[in-house]
């Protein structure tokens, strides 16, 4: 929550949306300008969904080294991937040297983001 509580912070101050096309965040590679089927979710995480019943998906990771968020692996970009998920995964990569901030509660989106001990 606290990520989507600054984008939200950042998307009223500046204009820029949350979604973004790769071509916002990255227009100085080529291979970017015509992805259609996968965004940027504020400036550190890429988000390709799943667009088939078998959970095939295939998407492009600009360069430096990504890290799944959903399982920690770490990937080297500049190239295209080519993943299988299921009804409850899809490609969620963290952008090279992003800081993400995490919420301390897993239970609840309305807490105080600053207060680490909120309950």
């Amino acid at each position: 929550m606290p990520y989507l509580h600054q984008l939200g912070v950042d998307a009223a101050r500046t204009g820029i949306p949350l979604l973004r096309p790769m071509a916002l965040e990255f227009p100085d590679d080529p291979a970017v300008a015509y992805l259609d089927r996968q965004y940027m979710f504020g400036p550190s995480l890429l988000v390709a969904p799943v667009m088939s019943a078998s959970g095939e998906v295939e998407f492009y990771l600009p360069d430096g080294e990504w890290t799944s968020l959903l399982s920690g692996e770490h990937v080297a970009g500049g190239r295209w991937r080519r993943e299988n998920h299921g009804f409850e995964t899809l490609p969620l990569y963290v952008r090279p040297g992003a800081v993400l901030a995490w919420g301390a509660r897993e239970d609840r989106p309305d807490y105080d983001y600053f207060d680490a001990a909120s309950d």
